[in-house]
């Protein structure tokens, strides 16, 4: 009976078309900093976006990214395919841990995420008298230390090995980031 066939098939066709149409999910990476200790205070941040269906393009606009738990979103430079913001002198890092959190949408509200930790190492920037004679009290110049003075220690390599000197008397106020 065609009239039967003829229903039914619209029947199927209705229920095939009624079902969930799926999509690629976008995807999103922390390419920078490199992986590994991180040894520049001032790095520059790079988040990589895409989606690999055209007719579901990202939301620009849906791009978060956090680094140690604050929203650092608005300092980021957007394209179509990555974010980037070179670390001011006012954002510098710390030494310690870095993490970095980074999350964008398609326009269908599929979410895509990524996450990194690091290793931060601040910079010795200078140390006077130089040269030093022994006995000699240095000073020593450093970009990144920890605001806590007795969370940082310099080391030093003697022959007869190794020697930790917690720093003293850090100024802040005379570097970019912790003195």
């Amino acid at each position: 009976n065609v009239r039967r066939w003829v229903g039914r098939a619209a029947l199927a066709a209705s229920a095939f078309l009624a079902g969930t149409v799926t999509h690629a999910a976008p995807a999103i990476s922390i390419t920078a900093p490199p992986a590994g200790p991180v040894y520049d205070i001032r790095p520059t941040i790079v988040v990589t976006y895409s989606t690999s269906d055209p007719a579901v393009p990202l939301n620009l606009d849906s791009l978060t990214v956090s680094v140690n738990n604050l929203n650092w979103t608005p300092k980021f430079s957007k394209t179509e395919t990555s974010a980037s913001y070179a670390v001011s002198a006012a954002d510098a890092l710390v030494a310690g841990s870095l993490t970095i959190e980074a999350s964008i949408s398609d326009q269908a509200g599929t979410l895509a995420s990524a996450s990194g930790g690091w290793e931060v190492f601040p910079t010795l920037v200078g140390v006077t008298p130089n040269p030093a004679a022994t006995g000699d009290q240095l000073t020593l110049t450093v970009l990144g230390l920890d605001p806590g003075p007795a969370n940082n220690v310099a080391v030093f390599q003697l022959l007869s090995g190794p020697v930790e000197v917690p720093f003293t008397a850090p100024n802040v106020a005379d570097t970019d980031n912790g003195g």
